[in-house]
């Protein structure tokens, strides 16, 4: 799917958005800092993701053992990301901030009022979330 994303972008429609919810968020990670990190996003967004999480346990291809630290700071955002944004609810156990963790990430709050069980599965179903994801990604880009 990937690809078929990378291979629709055109000079009338030139950036790539990427939107990952949960494992996918790791799962892309993955691919853009080891597997493709010559695929370049114009827009990365985590949501309810455990990118961050994964990254501190050191998971991922890329991890760096010596980041985050208090003496090295934080792991760098990709090359490859231009932009990323990370979307999370308090409520959603399987979801964690990112920007402490990763240099340029910005992390956004959501409240999906849906509690602790049903959070996780509800970014997509509010009709505010898709509100808000359209103004953060407009002001990417202007």
């Amino acid at each position: 799917t990937l690809e078929q994303a990378l291979a629709a972008v055109t000079p009338a429609d030139p950036r790539l958005v990427v939107v990952a919810h949960s494992m996918g968020g790791n799962i892309l990670y993955d691919v853009l800092t080891h597997f493709r990190p010559d695929i370049q996003v114009d827009a990365f967004f985590t949501v309810g993701s455990q990118v961050a999480f994964f990254e501190e346990l050191k998971l991922f291809r890329s991890s760096d053992a010596a980041l985050p630290s208090p003496q090295a700071g934080k792991a760098p955002k990709p090359a490859n990301i231009r932009h990323w944004i990370n979307v999370y609810d308090l409520s959603d156990m399987f979801a964690f901030a990112a920007g402490q963790v990763f240099d340029g990430a910005q992390d956004f709050e959501f409240n999906t009022r849906k509690g602790l069980i049903l959070s996780h599965t509800s970014y997509f179903s509010t009709p505010s979330f898709h509100e808000r994801f359209s103004v953060r990604l407009g002001g990417l880009f202007t």
